[in-house]
C-alpha cells in the first residue's frame, strides 16, 4: 500500500504492506531496483518509509530460514509533481504617503494553472489570482510590513513561494498646522500678512492661490512661519517633506480682502499771527461722511472732526508748527494722510515799556515830552492821542530809550509799538496825559509918573487895572520884587504908592497851576529931585508955555 504523488521538494510519499510474518523479510523496489535494507516482518502492517524517487514500487518477500520468496500482490507508483516555477516578486515604490492608495505589487510572470496567493506575514492579502502567463498585478497595498507571494498549482496542490519579499512602508503626512492672519486690508499697504501656527523641520511649506502658487516655499523651522503680506485673495498652504514629497494641506483657508482707503484731500490754512491773537485756521478742502479727521502737529493729536461731505476747519490754532491731517475709515480702520501740510507760524510781539513823560504845561511854554522808557530795533513806535496817531510821531526802536519830542495838545497819549518785519503790533505800559494850562489874562498896569521928591512927598500908585481871583500879583522893580504879592479879586489892584524911582513891571501867577504871565505894559516912575534955590527958570517963550515946549535951566544941579 501507500504510493502516490508528491511535490518536488516534498518528502515524497509512504510505502508499505498491510501486513507481515514473523521470520520474513521483505524488500521494497522500485522497478527491478531494490530500494533500501529488506525491512523483517512484525506480524503485522510494516512500512518502507517516504519514498522520494518516482517509480513503480514492489515487494519482494524472502523467508529468513528457507530462503523462499513471493512478491507481494500489486504495486504502488510514487510520482513527483513539479513546483510551480519560482517567479519574482515587485513592488512599484517600497513606500507610499499616509492616506494614499499604496503600493502596487506585481508578479513579474506567471503560468496558466498556478494560482497566486499574496501574503504579509501569516495573512492573506486579498484573493489568489490566477497566472495568465503574464505579469499579474496583485493590486494595491496599503498595510505597511513585507510581502511574498505563493503560488499553488490547482492540480497537484504543490505550492512554490515566489523569490523577492519586497516591503511597504507608510510614509507620514506632514502634521497640518494652522493658518492665521488674512483678513480686511488697507490701500497702500502690502496686504494682509498670511502665518501659519508651526512647521516642521524638513518640510517646505508652499503658498497658493486659486491661480497657483505665490511666492518662494518658505522651509520649516519647528516653529511658526510667516508667507507675509498677500493681495487680496483666497489663500491655502501645502507641506511637502523633503524626504518622502508626502504633502499635506494645512489647516484651513484665510483670506485677503481690500479695503479701499479714504480719499486724500488738501489741507488747508496755516500761516502766521501774533502772539496774543486768535492764531490761524487749519481745515480740509473736502471731507468723506463718516470718517474721523484728526488733526496732528508732530506727532501729537491737536482735536478730532467727523467728516461731513464738504470743507471743514479745525478752527483756529495758536501753537506753533507743521500741522498735518490723518483721515480713519470707522468702519475698516483703514488711514490715509491727507494731502500736504501746513505751517502755524507764531510771530512775537514787540516787548512792552513804560511809557514815559506827559504831565502838565503853560500856555508858550513849548509843552511837554513824551517818550518809552526802552525800544527795540525792527520796530516802529507810534504816538497816539486817544485813539488817533499823531501825525509825524513816529519813532524806529534803537535799543534805548525814544522820544516823540514835545506835545502841546492836551490829552491822553499812548504808544503802540509794530514789527516792521511780521506787522505786529503791541501796546506799551500805561499811558500819559498832556494838560495845557492858561496863562492869567494880561490886564494893564496902571500908575507910576514922576514926583519931587521932598520930605513930605509920598510917591506914586501902582497897581493893575483888573484882577482875576486866583491869581497872584506880584510888582516887580527893574525886574525885582517889591513886597508881598496880592490876590486877585476880580477888581483892578493897587500895589500903593511907590517912592523909588524905576521901571514898574506885574507879574500875573495861577496859584493853582503855577503858571506865569507879565501883566500888560509897565509904568515908570520917576523922582524928581527939589528945585535948588537961587536957579532960575525961564522960558524963551515967556512965563505961559504950552505942553510939551522945551523949559530950560538956566543951570542945574
Amino acid at each position: 500500500n501507500g504510493g502516490g504523488s508528491y511535490c518536488a521538494t516534498g518528502t515524497g510519499v509512504a510505502v508499505g504492506l498491510a501486513g507481515s510474518q514473523s521470520g520474513i523479510s521483505y524488500q521494497l523496489y522500485n522497478g527491478s531496483t531494490a530500494t533500501g535494507t529488506a525491512v523483517p516482518g512484525s506480524g503485522s502492517a510494516i512500512t518502507f518509509g517516504m519514498q522520494t524517487a518516482a517509480g513503480s514500487y514492489s515487494v519482494r518477500a524472502t523467508n529468513d530460514v528457507t530462503g523462499c520468496v513471493n512478491d507481494m500482490s500489486g504495486t504502488v507508483d510514487v510520482m513527483i509533481n513539479d513546483l510551480p516555477v519560482q517567479q519574482p516578486v515587485l513592488s512599484i515604490g517600497s513606500s507610499y504617503c499616509a492616506g494614499g492608495e499604496g503600493v502596487n505589487i506585481l508578479l513579474n510572470s506567471s503560468e496558466v494553472g498556478i494560482h497566486y496567493q499574496l501574503y504579509t506575514g501569516s495573512t492573506m492579502m486579498g484573493a489568489a489570482m490566477p497566472g495568465t502567463g503574464g505579469v499579474i498585478d496583485l493590486g494595491a497595498q496599503t498595510v505597511p510590513g513585507s510581502y511574498y507571494v505563493i503560488g499553488t498549482n490547482t492540480v497537484t496542490g504543490c505550492t512554490q513561494l515566489m523569490s523577492g519579499s519586497p516591503a511597504i512602508v507608510i510614509n507620514p503626512l506632514p502634521t497640518a498646522f494652522t493658518l492665521t492672519g488674512g483678513g480686511p486690508y488697507c490701500e497702500g499697504s502690502a496686504g494682509s500678512v498670511i502665518n501659519q501656527s508651526g512647521s516642521q523641520t524638513g518640510v517646505t511649506y508652499q503658498l497658493y492661490n486659486t491661480t497657483g502658487p505665490v511666492g518662494a516655499p518658505v522651509a520649516g523651522n519647528g516653529g511658526p512661519v510667516t508667507f507675509g503680506a498677500q493681495p487680496a485673495g483666497s489663500y491655502v498652504v501645502i507641506g511637502t517633506n523633503n524626504i518622502s514629497e508626502c504633502t499635506n494641506q494645512m489647516s484651513g483657508t484665510v483670506s485677503a480682502i481690500f479695503r479701499a482707503a479714504p480719499t486724500a484731500f488738501d489741507v488747508t490754512g496755516g500761516g502766521a499771527y501774533c502772539a496774543g491773537g486768535a492764531g490761524v485756521e487749519v481745515g480740509i478742502s473736502n471731507t468723506q461722511n463718516g470718517l474721523s479727521y484728526q488733526l496732528y502737529k508732530g506727532g501729537v493729536l491737536m482735536t478730532t472732526i467727523t467728516g461731513n461731505g464738504g470743507d471743514m476747519s479745525f478752527g483756529m490754532q495758536t501753537v506753533a508748527g507743521t500741522y498735518s491731517i490723518l483721515a480713519t475709515n470707522p468702519a475698516t480702520g483703514c488711514i490715509n494722510a491727507m494731502t500736504g501740510s501746513v505751517a502755524v507760524i507764531r510771530n512775537e510781539v514787540p516787548a512792552s515799556y513804560d511809557v514815559t513823560g506827559g504831565g502838565t504845561y503853560c500856555s508858550g511854554t513849548g509843552g511837554v515830552a513824551i517818550g518809552v522808557a526802552q525800544s527795540q530795533a525792527g520796530m516802529s513806535y507810534q504816538l497816539y492821542r486817544g485813539a488817533t496817531p499823531v501825525t509825524g510821531a513816529t519813532q524806529a526802536g534803537t535799543g534805548s530809550a525814544i522820544s516823540f519830542g514835545m506835545l502841546t495838545t492836551s490829552g491822553a497819549y499812548a504808544v503802540i509799538a509794530t514789527n516792521t518785519t511780521t506787522g505786529c503790533t503791541s501796546n506799551m505800559n500805561g499811558s500819559v496825559t498832556v494838560t495845557e494850562y492858561a496863562l492869567p489874562e494880561a490886564f494893564a498896569v496902571t500908575g507910576g509918573g514922576s514926583y519931587c521928591s521932598s520930605p513930605t512927598a509920598t510917591g506914586l500908585p501902582v497897581g493893575v487895572m483888573s484882577s482875576a481871583p486866583g491869581i497872584s500879583y506880584q510888582l516887580y522893580r527893574d525886574g525885582t520884587p517889591v513886597g508881598a504879592a496880592i490876590a486877585g479879586t476880580g477888581s483892578p489892584i493897587s500895589f500903593g504908592d511907590q517912592m523909588d524911582a524905576g521901571v514898574y513891571t506885574v507879574m500875573g501867577k495861577n496859584t493853582t497851576t503855577l503858571c506865569t504871565q507879565m501883566m500888560g505894559g509897565s509904568v515908570t516912575i520917576i523922582v524928581n529931585p527939589t528945585v535948588v534955590p537961587g536957579i532960575e527958570m525961564s522960558s524963551a517963550l515967556g512965563t505961559t508955555v504950552c505942553i510939551g515946549s522945551l523949559v530950560t535951566f538956566s543951570s542945574s544941579s
